[in-house]
Order: C-alpha cells, then structure tokens, then sequence
C-alpha cells in the first residue's frame, strides 16, 4: 500500500500543473463594447469587453521570442475543472487614505496579484510589498476620481520598462486616453503597455483564482439600457469570491474504483469526471474530500449619499453568495462623512458578526509610515545633521496600537493584511521591523561613524548662520531620476523665498505625498498655499505627473482655511497644457488654476506669458526669472533666480553640460545641477543627455559658481553617489530627500559625505565593486574588438 501511494504522488506531481492559470471570463458588460481575444497561446476570450490597444507590439528579444515577464503571462492558461483556486491568498493594504495619502489595497494569490485603485505612489510601494511587476494583471477602479487613478500613468511606466506587455482595467471608462497620451513623455520606458477595458452594469469577471462581482452604484442617468457612467461618475463596489482550491485526493477511493496511476488523477483532483477503459465513469465528487468553501470580502467606495441608494438594496451580499461561503471582511474606501450617515449605519447592521469591517479614509485612518525604508534612511541622516536632515512628521513615528481581534469595525493602517487562505480572517501588520530609537542605538555602538559625526559636528558648531544667511533656503523633495527608489523620489525642489512665499522646481509624482511627509496637516496647508510659482524645467513624466494632484490639493488648502484661491503661476514648455487637457475628466480644468508662462526652444514668450512673468516677479519679490534652453529632449530648459538681495541661482533641470547656462548664470551663488551618472558611465550620460558627477562639477567650476549642490540620481545611487575622492575638497554638495538647506549652510555640506560613506561603507563598496566591474568588462570588450580587427 505504501508503495503505491508513492506511486500516486509521483504521477500527482506531475500531472498536477504547479503554476495556476488564468482563463478569463467576462460577461453582461458593456453593449457597446468590442469582443477581441487575447494574444496569447490559450486564445482567451473575454466576451464583450472593450479593447483599447495602445500598442499591438508584444515586449520581443532580439531573435523574436518573447520577453521573460511577456513569456510568463503568455504561459498563464486556463486550467480545465471546477477546482482551480489558489493555494494561497489574502489582501494587504498599500495606502490608508490619512492625510495626503489615497486608499488602495491589493489582493495577493500564488500566481497573480489583482490592484485596487492606483493613487499617486502606487509604483514606488508596491516593491516594498514585494509585489512583482510580473504578477499584476488586473486593476479594479471602484471610482473615476483623480485620487483612485492618479498613479496609473506612473505604474505603467514601471511596467513597460519591466517589458510588461498587457494590463486589464476595471470599471472607469475611457481611462486608456488619458494614458495614450501620457505615454509619449516617458523616457526610455520600453514598448507600450496593451491596455484592456472593462466596464458595466452589474457584471462578473471571473478567472482561475478569482470570481468577482461588479456592483454599479453610480447614480442612473437617462435609459436603463446606459452602459457606462461618464468618467468621473463612476463608481463601483465589488464582491471577489477566491475560487475553491483542488481538495485533496483520496486515494484509497482512486484504488476501490480502479482508476489507473496516470494523467486521469490529475483530471479528478481538479473536479472533471472522468471515464475508464471499461466504460465506466468515475465521479471527482467521489474521490475527493468536501471543498472548503470560497472565502469571500467586499471593497467599496460610497462617493455620496446617491450612491448610498444604490447601495442599500444590496443588503449584506447574501444574494451573490452560495449558501456554504462566508463573507469574512468588507473594505470601506468611503468618506466619514457618508460612512457616519444613519442609512450607511443601518447597512453595516445587516451583517453577520464574524465580517471584519475595515475603513480607509482621511478621518479614521491613522497617519503611519507607508514607505518604511524612507523612514528608516531620514533617521540615520538626522543622526549626522539634525537641522539639515530633520525628522519627518512626528507623528508618523507613533506605535500603533496591536490589532483587536474582536473588533468588527476598525481604522487601517498601511501594511495591514488580511488572510484568505489558509488561516481565513487572520489580520496582522506586516510592515518591516522599524524602531527609530534601536537604529540610533546601533549608530551609537559603530566607533568609526560616531567619530566622523563627532568631527563634523564640531566643524558645524564653528559655522553660524548670519539672518541674511537663511535665505533663499531650499527643500528637497525628489532626487532620484527617471523613477522613484525606496530611499528617493523623482524631482521635485522647494525654494523658499520668504516665510509665505516660494517656488517649486519640477513636480514628479507623489510631490504632494512628500510634502505631507515632512510637515504635519497644518503646515503642509501652508507649504501649499506658499507655493506661488511652479516651473517645470521639461515634458519628461519625472518631472510633471504630479502636478494636477498638487495644484488640486494648493486649492483644497485655501478652501480649507476660508481664504480665497490665488492661482499659481506656472512656467512650462508650450506643449505641456495639451498632455494635462487628458487628465480633465478626471480632474476638470485645471488651467482656471494657474497663470501660464509658456517656455518655448526657438520662439519668444507671446506677450500673455510676459505680462504673467512680469506680475511673477512683482509677486515673488525677485529681479529675475530667467529660463534657457538646455541639452535635453521634450522642451527642456534650466532656470536663473535673483533675489533683490542679488543673490543668485540656477537650476539646471536636466541637460548635458550646456554653455547657454553657463552663460546664464555666471557668478551664481548656488548651481543646483542634474548629476544622473557616475563618471564611469559617461558614455550612457551622453546618449540620454544626461550628465556625470564630474561633468556636473565642471559646469558649476565654468559657471563661476560659489556651490554647486547635485541632483537628479539615477536608480543605482539610492543611499548616495559614487563620487571621486578629487572632489572632496571642492565646494561641491548632494541632495537627499527632505534635505533642508540655506545659502549660509552650504558650506557644510563638503563635510557630510565623508561621514556617510563610513555610515553606509557597506553599500558603496558594493557601488565600487560594480564599476570595478563594469569597467573590466570594457576592457575586455575593447580587447576583443582590437583582437578581430587585427585579424
């Protein structure tokens, strides 16, 4: 007997597929929508959806076959039989919703990962959680606002250049244009993602993990045959069952029925009947234990008290479950505001006590680290320089309370996660072990860190500060390029020019969210309401996709305090208003919020953007804003600031060493410089007109400069650059994030790389490793090529 039970498991193994499918179903959507298959060996169909190709290109190598992300997709197929759930499953939460923060979980089983709204940030957490680009096929929207869908071009960015090749959109109509659109200013990115749409009234979509109910709660407009709310309207809740897993095979029963050892079993355990040799049929039913029942939760978004109507029908989702199931949590992404009403309150009442209630909203959410590595990098700086690196939003630090148990109804903090399967209705924080005071502690027990900070502080305690000194004084809110790092957003740069007044340099996704980071509520509202000019140096996505998150959120400020709105003056490259014009369904007009001041490479400023530049300066109390045309695509200019007090400086957005700025800005008191590269990669610096550490040096060097301060890091760089020890003593600095400087403590910037390269030596050996590396592998390279060339 035990023999040929090991015979069984042998067989099981390998007829048993290892990787789950997904065979896609999806029906009653749309009437006017378009029923195309997939592209993909299994010939999928999804059955009336719209199918809005943005590039009918697949991610292929150099010999035709598919990309590896492309290939894996390709080989998710629909397993045969009624059981095909996955072995695992649960939904953890990415974004709470507190204060500058959207709601977004995503639900997570062993073959595929499925996305709730995709707020601003979306792209830059979801590697923290651990969730593959590979993974994620399919985002549900449940509505059509800015705040759901902000982060959607972002994402897809990391997408194409992860050479993914289709992605699934659920329940906001027309979203492919705006990211049609978008996908033009996307540097190096990689081919287009294949966008797929799916919407309707009262739909299913279903796959091999998962069943999914679509639950419309827009409000009803005209015919009952209306088949998609506009846009913004949109709104849906949903009810996702995760399919039951195979059950296990008995096989005692397989040997009473005779059933031979071979692919057959495979077939059983993944509930087909099957027929033997002899004619007789064999039941799955017969051998199988009983199926554990589908674990089932809810997500929805009650946009207002209309949709509040169409939602109390729906009672507690009984009617959409089998008699079996449970529903174990319901996700509520609504307002306090709709979520306190008596209505909304009497539904909550309608279900079962064992339903965990989760609320993600900016009034019950608590306000928690979401990016736990960022945390943990401000604590180590803030240990070299308190008042150059200050301690992000204190209250962000607070330990939270454990997670009750008995609770039904609960705020939610970020890392929240909750258990399908195995271990249904389990809820933990699963957040990565952070402790502000035990990082400090292990600073404290290095004697070679403690030493270089000892000496750099006892050099700061020398400089002071003069009053004329603090400014114009600068924040960093992005210095990463092209995509955020864990460690470093894309660009963003606040130059505070009095204590009401300043100016924004760029303004990459999730702009806003750092903002509201570094400063509690109120002061956040106030940084806001300063901002009265906005330059955006080029139409390269790093430096733009948040800017109709932070011009909505400037307005919310002012609405916020009572104060009346004062538009913004915006300096941007001409084309710039006909890529935001896509964003206007979602975000309405966005040009009532500003004063625009249209750069252009090879013609002057009509005269509307001279009469704005002219009133800009009057408001912002400078003698010149000056942009020039730089060495970089997509409209790229740099900038030249001089107070009254003439002090001056430049910022070069991104650009190759360019003579016109240094012209420009001859004898500036401060050169805030791109430095994308290190110095050993100045052949890819070229070729995407970008600039090394020690180009960047060179032009502050040629400008005359009295310091230049650098920016703009590739990926590779997220703690700190590469940098040649020759430049030590040059009056050279380096952002970080959050970094706080004034003119007067420049000086002291030369002195902190030394500390951190001891503070983090173990990464830069790895950085000098790799380009120990990479400059052999030239090497070897060039051998070569001289060698064939000889022969």
């Amino acid at each position: 007997m035990r023999s040929l039970y090991n015979r069984f498991i042998r067989v099981l193994d390998s007829c048993i597929p290892l990787r789950a499918g997904c065979c896609a179903q999806l029906s009653a959507m749309s009437h006017s929508s378009l029923c195309l298959p997939m592209q993909s060996p299994s010939n999928l169909h999804l059955p009336a959806m719209r199918n809005v190709p943005t590039s009918s290109k697949r991610s292929l190598l150099s010999n035709g076959s598919l990309s590896e992300p492309s290939r894996k997709r390709a080989n998710i197929q629909g397993k045969p039989g009624k059981y095909t759930g996955p072995p695992m499953a649960y939904f953890e939460v990415l974004q709470n919703g507190c204060f500058g923060r959207g709601r977004c979980l995503f639900l997570f089983t062993t073959s595929a990962a499925y996305l709730f709204n995709v707020p601003e940030g979306t792209e830059r957490l979801l590697s923290e959680h651990g969730v593959r680009h590979g993974k994620l096929q399919h985002i549900f929207f449940t509505r059509g606002s800015w705040d759901n869908i902000g982060g959607l071009n972002g994402l897809i960015l990391g997408l194409r250049k992860a050479g993914i090749g289709d992605l699934h959109l659920h329940g906001v109509p027309g979203i492919s244009g705006m990211i049609r659109g978008a996908q033009h200013v996307c540097e190096q990115a990689g081919p287009p993602v294949r966008i797929q749409e799916h919407y309707g009234n009262e739909a299913i979509y279903e796959d091999c993990n998962i069943h999914v109910h679509y639950l419309n709660l827009a409000r009803k407009e005209g015919s009952e045959h209306h088949t998609a709310s506009p846009p913004s309207q949109a709104n849906y809740a949903y009810l996702i069952r995760v399919k039951q897993k195979p059950p296990k095979l008995l096989l005692e029963k397989c040997v009473e029925f005779k059933v031979p050892v071979g692919p057959l079993l495979g077939k059983l355990q993944a509930g087909i009947d099957v027929q033997l040799d002899d004619g007789r049929t064999v039941l799955s039913a017969d051998v199988l234990e009983k199926p554990e029942p589908c674990p089932a939760f809810a997500i929805l978004e009650c946009a207002d008290i209309h949709c509040l109507n169409r939602l109390l029908p729906l009672k507690a989702f009984g009617h959409l479950l089998q008699p079996d199931e449970k529903l174990y949590a319901v996700v509520h992404l609504t307002e306090k505001e709709v979520f306190d009403d008596s209505g909304y309150q009497q539904w909550l009442g309608q279900f079962k006590p064992e339903t965990k209630h989760f609320v993600l909203n900016e009034h019950m959410s608590p306000c928690k680290p979401h990016n736990e590595a960022l945390f943990r990098f401000n604590v180590q700086l803030n240990r070299v320089s308190k008042n150059i690196f200050p301690f992000l939003h204190v209250s962000t630090y607070a330990d939270a309370p454990p997670v009750d148990p008995e609770a039904t109804i609960m705020s939610t903090e970020p890392w929240l996660r909750f258990a399908l399967r195995p271990n249904a209705g389990q809820t933990e924080i699963v957040k990565p072990t952070f402790n502000a005071s035990a990082l400090t502690d292990l600073i404290e027990s290095d004697s070679d860190v403690v030493k270089e900070i000892a000496c750099f502080q006892a050099e700061a305690d020398k400089h002071v500060v003069n009053e004329e000194e603090q400014l114009p004084s600068l924040t960093f809110l992005g210095t990463s390029s092209a995509a955020p790092v864990r460690t470093r957003n894309v660009s963003g740069l606040l130059v505070h020019l009095a204590e009401d007044c300043s100016l924004l340099c760029d303004c990459g996704e999730s702009t806003f969210q750092q903002i509201c980071t570094l400063y509690e509520t109120s002061e956040a509202l106030a940084v806001l309401r300063s901002i009265k000019f906005i330059f955006i140096s080029h139409m390269h996505a790093d430096h733009f996709f948040g800017l109709a998150t932070l011009l909505l959120q400037r307005k919310l400020a002012f609405t916020r305090n009572g104060l009346p709105y004062e538009p913004v003056f915006l300096m941007c490259p001409q084309r710039l208003p006909s890529i935001m014009v896509l964003f206007k369904p979602y975000v309405g007009d966005l040009g009532e919020l500003c004063r625009h001041i249209y750069t252009h490479r090879s013609k002057p400023m009509n005269a509307s953007s001279l009469i704005a530049l002219k009133d800009a300066l009057d408001t912002l109390g400078l003698k010149r804003l000056q942009c020039v045309p730089v060495i970089h695509p997509m409209g790229a200019h740099g900038l030249v600031i001089t107070t009254d007090q003439e002090r001056t400086i430049v910022y070069s957005g991104d650009t190759r060493p360019c003579q016109e700025l240094i012209s420009a800005g001859q004898g500036a008191d401060l050169l805030i410089h791109e430095a994308t590269m290190e110095d050993n990669l100045n052949e890819e610096a070229c070729t995407k007109k970008h600039c090394t550490i020690s180009e960047a040096i060179g032009v502050g060097q040629s400008m005359g400069a009295r310091f230049t301060l650098l920016t703009h890091f590739s990926g590779r760089y997220s703690k700190l650059p590469l940098v040649d020890s020759k430049h030590d003593s040059a009056p050279v600095g380096f952002a970080f994030d959050f970094m706080h400087v004034s003119l007067g403590q420049l000086r002291l910037l030369p002195l902190i790389l030394p500390v951190l390269r001891v503070l983090f030596r173990t990464e830069y050996d790895q950085m000098l490793q790799r380009t120990e590396r990479t400059t052999l592998r030239k090497e070897i390279a060039q051998r070569e090529l001289m060698s064939a060339t000889l022969t």
